[in-house]
């Protein structure tokens, strides 16, 4: 890692740039609800790289956000929100470097604090989810992806970002929603499909009975993870792996809405933004929709 997060809450004076431009001041890590990690790692990217890009291109972005949420009716950083330095990738070893993503996201369990990764590719959610656990038992993972991500192994890895469903279906529930590319041996792999499975709308919206049945398989605890391919490319283009169709923009804030009613969430990403491959303004949607899932939450 650049830094350790223990030294970081004793003091360490450091500064690099911060999630919302919020000021050294306001952003004090024992202070905030909300701790932002950056983890600019796509070293099991398969298609087009570009994903280290997108923590700090999140970043840059948020800067240009209004604090007040127009849709929310309110300032969604009241509550605090503290940006950590980048971690350092480990290129060589993939679970090597998610124990490194499972120690910081530890330390923010440790002092009670809601984690909010920002991808990277989608191999880091975990690291993450693997530290939630150990706080919150039975905790549920929201997948929402484009991609199952259902391989036991893809391109010689087990941890790679075709595989992370697989890897977090071996200690927790996993939901998936928003999928519109798997493969027969995904398929048939799914423990409990279809209750667990929910494909992607038409439409680009679930309707009423579609957010309904998602609901009514959500538990106390969830963690939300966000491949920003799980969203129409015409809205999203900048990502390593897209597909055709996708949730639009009324439709993913529809359905952040109804889980957060539903469901406390404890922890959350959004990964697999490479704005190298596309406009800047998928920069900027990234941003806002971590900033209006952060008011959701709250």
């Amino acid at each position: 890692m650049y830094y350790d997060a223990e030294e970081v809450l004793q003091g360490l004076s450091l500064r690099w740039p911060s999630f919302l431009n919020v000021p050294p001041s306001q952003g004090k890590l024992e202070d905030c609800l909300f701790w932002v990690i950056p983890v600019p790692y796509d070293s099991t990217a398969s298609f087009q790289p570009g994903a280290r890009f997108g923590p700090s291109a999140i970043i840059q972005a948020s800067h240009e956000l209004e604090d007040w949420d127009e849709l929310l009716s309110k300032d969604s950083s009241v509550v605090g929100i503290s940006t950590l330095p980048a971690l350092e990738p480990i290129v060589d070893s993939p679970s090597k470097f998610l124990d490194e993503v499972f120690d910081v996201v530890s330390i923010a369990m440790k002092y009670e604090k809601l984690p909010v990764l920002l991808g990277g590719d989608h191999s880091i959610t975990i690291g993450s989810v693997r530290a939630i656990v150990e706080k919150f038992p039975g905790v549920q993972v929201i997948y929402l992806d484009a991609h199952a991500d259902f391989r036991d192994s893809y391109m010689g890895s087990r941890f790679g970002h075709a595989s992370v469903a697989k890897r977090l279906s071996e200690f927790t529930e996993v939901i998936h929603v928003g999928v519109r590319s798997i493969s027969e041996r995904e398929l048939a792999d799914i423990p409990d499909y279809p209750r667990t499975f929910f494909e992607a709308p038409r439409a680009g919206i679930f309707d009423e009975n579609a957010l309904g049945e998602i609901l009514s398989v959500l538990g106390e605890n969830v963690y939300i993870t966000i491949d920003l391919d799980v969203l129409d490319p015409s809205l999203m283009p900048s990502v390593g792996n897209p597909q055709p169709g996708g949730l639009s923009w009324n439709g993913i804030n529809d359905l952040l809405r109804v889980i957060t009613s539903r469901s406390g969430v404890v922890g959350f990403d959004v990964v697999e933004l490479a704005p190298n491959l596309g406009h800047p303004h998928a920069s900027f949607t990234a941003a806002k929709l971590v900033y209006r899932l952060m008011g959701y939450v709250t």
